[in-house]
């Protein structure tokens, strides 16, 4: 192991300790305090009892177990639909049958119906009549414009449909894809949808600037996980493997390239922007930290999959300098590191310690882990405990 790898595992044990120490337990289950949000995504206090991959204990129990430590059994509860924040989140995690919710639903990863068809993917699922059911349902959703398509809210007809990974064309079309390769019966379908949602992100693509945010005027051009050019470019990195397995896009592989290629150089400049703001100020300077959704961490898993999908270790070389960079600037603890709310302190996958150990555990060791920008496939090889010696 590299000395960058050594520095990377030791601080991912770290994050692990953190993880353990932090367990409440009522005898039989476990939990965490994790933040609960107003309207306004302010914290107002910590509970125990929530489940939620994105940010509670299903989430943080999940990357204990990715990390070879086993939590012991979760509190979860009753959730709302979703793959972040629902139900959803908890089968992909810890396993059970998905709840047929589908009506009133949106269609994005996030909370909506694309998110369920990725987790049916994700765990193997044998019911494709289920599967089937929620392409054809993307399919009549979807907002044709031309040789485009594009996917809003049905809950907020007045917003506009929304670019990237997290809740626009970039999450639909990369569970279009993972669907049409695991079942090919649902092919004829998808594929076409596929090509017509990266079509419609194409065409507000900027060279200069990247992929806009559009939830809001002045919403920039962000390069993160959930909205801009890192989850978009996760999901090109991952289209471009799965055209290798036999997926036949209705899109230019030279195109998916390019942009895939755009999206990786947009991380690399963030990054090495990040860098030189926490020399200066230490890490609490950068925003959201190390974490996944709003973090560099999300656009360091970027580089490991650019690594892997294109056979250029440089990438991942970038990838461990600069994260040893940022975390040479950081307090010991990494409780104390910036988290992705409003709040010190966060626990939850996409937010807090469990989402930057599980990508410090990655940048280590790539090949005890899968992409985590896109929730797997992930690969169990027992190196992960290896590395971080717990």
């Amino acid at each position: 192991m590299t000395g960058e790898a050594v520095v990377l595992a030791e601080a991912a044990g770290r994050c692990l300790a953190v993880l353990s120490a932090h367990r409440v337990s009522d005898g039989e289950r476990v939990g965490w305090g994790t933040w609960e949000l107003d309207a306004n995504a302010d914290p107002v206090g910590l509970n125990c009892t929530r489940p939620s991959l994105y940010d509670g204990n299903v989430g943080i129990a999940w990357a204990m177990r990715l990390m070879g430590v086993d939590p012991g059994q979760v509190v979860t509860g009753a959730e709302p639909p979703g793959l972040l924040g629902g139900a959803a989140g908890t089968v992909l995690a810890g396993g059970g049958t998905l709840p047929s919710s589908d009506v009133d639903r949106g269609n994005d990863l996030g909370d909506g119906i694309a998110g369920d068809l990725l987790v049916l993917v994700r765990t193997g699922s044998t019911d494709t009549d289920r599967v089937a059911c929620l392409v054809e349902a993307l399919a009549r959703a979807a907002v044709r414009i031309d040789d485009m398509a594009c996917w809003g809210d049905p809950r907020l007809p007045a917003d506009r449909p929304l670019c990237g990974l997290a809740h626009g064309a970039s999450g639909i079309a990369i569970a279009l894809a993972e669907a049409a390769v695991a079942y090919p019966s649902v092919a004829p379908v998808a594929v076409p949808l596929i090509g017509d949602a990266l079509r419609w992100e194409s065409a507000w693509y900027d060279p200069v600037h990247g992929w806009p945010d559009l939830r809001a005027d002045g919403g920039g051009y962000p390069v993160l996980w959930c909205h801009g050019a890192g989850g978009i470019g996760a999901t090109r990195l991952r289209l471009l493997e799965l055209a290798r397995m036999g997926l036949d896009l209705d899109y230019p592989a030279d195109a998916v390239a390019a942009e895939a290629s755009a999206a990786v150089l947009a991380c690399g400049r963030e990054l090495t922007r990040a860098v030189g703001v926490a020399r200066k100020g230490g890490l609490a300077s950068v925003p959201y930290g190390l974490t996944l959704c709003h973090g560099a961490g999300g656009l360091l898993d970027v580089l490991v999959q650019a690594a892997e999908v294109w056979d250029e270790p440089g990438h991942l070389q970038a990838a461990r300098r600069i994260a040893v960079d940022l975390l040479a600037t950081a307090p010991e603890d990494p409780l104390e590191w910036p988290s992705g709310l409003k709040a010190p302190g966060c626990l939850g996958l996409f937010v807090g310690v469990a989402g930057t150990a599980l990508l410090l555990t990655r940048l280590a060791d790539p090949t005890g882990m899968g992409t985590l920008s896109l929730l797997g496939p992930f690969r169990q090889s027992g190196s992960v405990r290896a590395v971080t010696g717990r």
